[in-house]
Parts: structure tokens; sequence; C-alpha cells
């Protein structure tokens, strides 16, 4: 998000993500994995917050290897 939030010259002053994991079975009975990400953003708003961790989410490496295999939830707090 620091990233994001410099090129944006956006005033991130601190942040943090917390995941959290779970284990799920479909319908189908396969197992599957899903994610909700906790974004902690101080020096912007939270509508602001949002959009940074939407921004970058989509540019971090991390959540591109499982894209469409694990769903992902963001929420700013």
């Amino acid at each position: 998000m620091r990233v994001v939030a410099r090129m944006r010259k956006k005033p991130l002053t601190d942040s943090s993500v917390t995941g959290h994991v779970d284990f799920n079975v479909t319908e189908e009975g396969k197992y599957v994995l899903s994610v909700e990400l906790h974004g902690t953003v101080k020096g912007l708003s939270h509508e602001e917050g949002e959009a940074l961790m939407r921004e970058a989410h989509e540019v971090c490496p991390y959540p591109n290897a499982p894209r469409g295999n694990i769903e992902v939830k963001l929420i700013a707090e």
C-alpha cells in the first residue's frame, strides 16, 4: 500500500494488513480457501483507504499467484 500511496502522492502515515484465511467446503464437496484482508490505513479518509487497498491488491505480486482460485474480500478499517 505504501508504494501505491507514494505513486499517488497520498499522505499515508502508517498502514498494516492482517489476513484471515478460511477453509471452506463447496456444495460439490471440494475444499477451497477464502481470505479476508483487513487493512488499517492512517492519514487517509476511509474511502481513500478502501481505494488504496483495491489498487494495491491489483499490483501486489502475492495476490496474483492464486487470483481466480481463492475468494478475497478487502476490508478497510
